[in-house]
């Protein structure tokens, strides 16, 4: 006969045996847009998606993907409450996980974009959603682009027009530029690249995240 003190615990092992056995084998990770983590100024309409799957146990063997479910929000609010009022893509009988081409409504220009992405393993056990990720939208229309080139005669506006705390950059046509302010411990990069572009048929561009704040600074003469 068993010890009435050893019932608890042997019970409770027993409930906990079925309930660790819920999860799947697999969990999508390193998001990824256009090949880039939360890339900025996409260009193409319909990006294309991909994750990686993170085994839930190291000395599992034999685990996959059988299926997928994106959910792509205009706010992370609505992420949140797994609303994708941009795509949802619902339950995909498919083991991709690259180049899953955005299909959901027509995204507009500088339009910001969160998405997060779940998948079901090679028993047909859903994982838990992902951690959120993101995109924005460049430029998509040629009346977008209303700046003016700048030259070396181009002084500051002058009415000193109020910048945002996290701007974003554009820097179109330079080869290299190196955006006048202060690195930070979040984003230490300060220069970027655009790319040698043909003139005058091509301008390439480049977009990137300021996190310290622009400060206007006079001229040299």
């Amino acid at each position: 006969m068993i010890p009435k003190r050893t019932l608890i615990p042997l019970l409770s092992l027993v409930l906990a045996i079925p309930a660790a056995s819920h999860g799947a084998g697999v969990e999508p990770d390193d998001l990824r847009c256009e090949f880039r983590t939360q890339p900025l100024g996409l260009g193409e309409r319909a990006p294309r998606l991909g994750w990686k799957l993170e085994a839930t146990d190291a000395r599992a063997r034999g685990l996959g993907q059988t299926a997928y479910r994106v959910l792509v929000a205009s706010s992370s609010e609505l992420l949140s409450a797994d609303q994708g009022d941009l795509w949802d893509s619902g339950r995909v009988e498919s083991a991709q996980t690259s180049q899953v081409a955005y299909a959901g409504r027509q995204l507009v220009s500088r339009q910001a974009c969160q998405w997060k992405v779940r998948v079901w393993d090679q028993a047909g056990k859903p994982s838990g959603w992902s951690r959120p990720s993101g995109w924005t939208m460049g430029l998509l229309e040629p009346g977008d682009w209303r700046a003016e080139w700048i030259g070396l005669d181009a002084g500051p506006p002058a009415d000193g027009g109020a910048l945002t705390n996290e701007a974003r950059e554009r820097i179109e046509g330079l080869p290299w530029a190196q955006a006048p302010v202060a690195a930070s411990k979040t984003d230490p990069r300060q220069s970027s690249c655009a790319g040698d572009s043909r003139w005058p048929r091509t301008a390439k561009w480049s977009g990137s995240r300021l996190c310290s704040r622009p400060t206007r600074r006079a001229r040299s003469p």
